[in-house]
């Protein structure tokens, strides 16, 4: 669906935009490099705390009217953002677009798997989900370019990109299945989304494998640009530029994925998880060259890309009233897993330089991969283990010939 894939295209947009202009922003207003990095943790800290009221009370709402809203604030805080006159007031327009962002992110993913016929959701998701990286290889050239006539352009690239996703949901027309969905999801919708979730140990289990995966991802996205400028002596436009190359290989991986993600999510999760930290680790720990290291940098966004929509889809098999909590949930992860990745990988990169970020990264996307590997391990074990045949199914006895006989002498003596 065009609309879902230009909302997650305008949220990545706008969580990116500022990022690449921090040393503008801390000259234009005032303040020093480290304060200004700060807008990109104004942004997860909104983003993850709105994601966790959606999941709380977002039933309450229909998912076209939570799109709505989300694009309506992210164009607020974008034309708040370029029209900031300090700091402070960058921060507030921060604080809607974070908002905007959990918005966005949670109700697009939900409407992906609730709003297709079942046969079209594994492609109606994949296609949603690539809105992001699009973001990456398209919306950061263009940004840094706009950029250098002053960093409050960076903020048009999302800006003409939540204009763009209004038009298309608007073009996208309700229907009766829509509105079917709608009303049983919210009829179905339990008391408490979030108890519910913390209830049922899968989604728990979910939950804290897709906050492990999200920081290491984090991580290794994060410190990638410094990698190159500082280990490899390229200069930050080239880096962008790489990156932005790089991103490309997401999209063949979330193609990948969408072959067996209804069937065998939980497989995939362990093995592009095992694959996601394996490339993080080369790319950080291993010394390569600027070529191979590239490669290494394709190669995480390649696993990366397939990772994320098999954990999409694995939360999305919950019950379609939960689905928007389970969205909105994974949201919160990504957010706070961005956050937890930040800070570990700073400790690591002061301690121990790039080959302990990469050791981290590795731990953490190993350490997400466990409860998989425990649930796959428990159903091959239950598979294979012979099951007592039950009253119903087992062979009765044949009964000695005389007894078989008797009743047909009883009837022919009228007893």
């Amino acid at each position: 669906m065009p609309a879902l894939f230009l909302c997650l295209f305008a949220a990545q947009a706008a969580i990116m935009s500022l990022p690449l202009v921090i040393a503008e922003i801390a000259g234009d207003l005032g303040v020093s490099t480290a304060a200004a990095g700060q807008v990109r943790t104004v942004v997860g800290l909104v983003a993850g705390a709105v994601s966790l009221a959606v999941a709380a009370r977002g039933g309450h709402f229909t998912l076209r009217a939570l799109l709505r809203a989300g694009l309506l604030l992210l164009a607020l805080g974008c034309v708040a953002g370029m029209l900031a006159p300090s700091f402070v007031t960058l921060c507030a327009a921060q604080v809607l677009i974070g908002a905007a962002v959990a918005l966005l992110i949670g109700a697009a993913g939900a409407a992906a798997v609730c709003w297709p016929a079942p046969e079209r959701r594994a492609k109606a998701l994949s296609v949603t989900l690539l809105g992001q990286p699009a973001a990456w290889v398209v919306g950061m050239p263009i940004g840094g370019l706009l950029s250098e006539a002053g960093w409050r352009l960076s903020l048009v690239v999302p800006l003409f990109a939540c204009a763009a996703a209004a038009v298309a949901l608007r073009a996208t027309r309700a229907d009766r299945s829509e509105a079917a969905t709608a009303t049983a999801a919210a009829a179905g919708a339990p008391a408490s989304p979030l108890a519910g979730l913390a209830r049922d140990r899968g989604l728990a289990t979910w939950m804290a494998s897709e906050l492990l995966a999200m920081a290491g991802w984090g991580c290794a996205l994060l410190f990638a640009g410094a990698l190159l400028a500082e280990e490899h002596g390229v200069r930050v436009s080239l880096a962008a530029v790489m990156l932005g190359a790089g991103a490309i290989a997401y999209m063949p991986g979330n193609q990948l994925a969408r072959r067996w993600v209804e069937t065998k999510p939980r497989e995939l999760l362990v093995v592009f998880g095992v694959g996601t930290g394996a490339a993080a680790l080369a790319l950080y720990a291993v010394p390569l060259s600027l070529p191979l290291a590239a490669i290494a940098f394709a190669l995480l966004c390649f696993t990366g890309g397939a990772r994320v929509l098999a954990g999409s889809a694995a939360g999305l098999r919950a019950d379609e009233s939960m689905r928007l909590a389970v969205m909105s949930i994974r949201g919160a992860t990504m957010h706070f897993g961005f956050l937890v990745g930040s800070a570990t990988g700073g400790v690591a990169l002061a301690a121990g330089g790039y080959p302990a970020v990469g050791a981290t990264i590795g731990v953490l996307f190993g350490l997400a991969i466990v409860p998989h590997v425990v649930a796959l391990g428990g159903e091959a074990l239950s598979r294979r283990s012979p099951r007592p045949p039950s009253a119903a199914s087992r062979p009765r006895r044949a009964l000695p010939r005389a007894a078989t006989r008797a009743p047909a002498r009883s009837a022919a003596s009228g007893t």
